[in-house]
């Protein structure tokens, strides 16, 4: 094995170096914190925008550790595009399918081989909307 995550679902990947996985995740907390980026304002000013929300850390004891990646973008949770949706509106999604036994998150993976960078503690310098499945900050 590669030591890369899988998904239960299958992935296709795109034309643009970026594969599509789908993840099954199960019933309850995921373990995994989401954040959209801050991007410059006309003014210069950082501020919270739309989406796209980005995985930005993932707990040891998430049901997800072996099939999500630190800087996956979420693009859809159950077949719904979320790709313009905020890290606390996707996780509040999350949070109130948390009952069904599986839920299909969709993500968008960069294609390249990483394995020699070591570990990625989060993504871009932090300064974003974090949230973790459920909406809590």
């Amino acid at each position: 094995p590669s030591g890369r995550p899988r998904s239960d679902a299958g992935s296709d990947a795109g034309p643009s170096g970026v594969r599509r996985l789908d993840i099954l995740a199960p019933a309850g907390r995921l373990g995994v914190v989401l954040v959209t980026p801050d991007e410059p304002t006309a003014a210069g000013r950082l501020e919270g925008g739309r989406g796209p929300s980005y995985v930005f850390t993932i707990r040891e004891d998430s049901p997800l550790l072996d099939k999500i990646q630190v800087g996956d973008r979420v693009a859809e949770v159950d077949g719904r595009d979320v790709s313009d949706m905020t890290a606390i509106d996707v996780s509040k999604l999350l949070g109130s399918l948390s009952a069904r036994e599986t839920r299909r998150i969709t993500v968008l993976r960069e294609v390249g081989d990483f394995d020699d960078i070591g570990d990625v503690d989060g993504v871009g310098d932090g300064a974003g909307e974090q949230a973790d499945e459920g909406g809590e900050r």
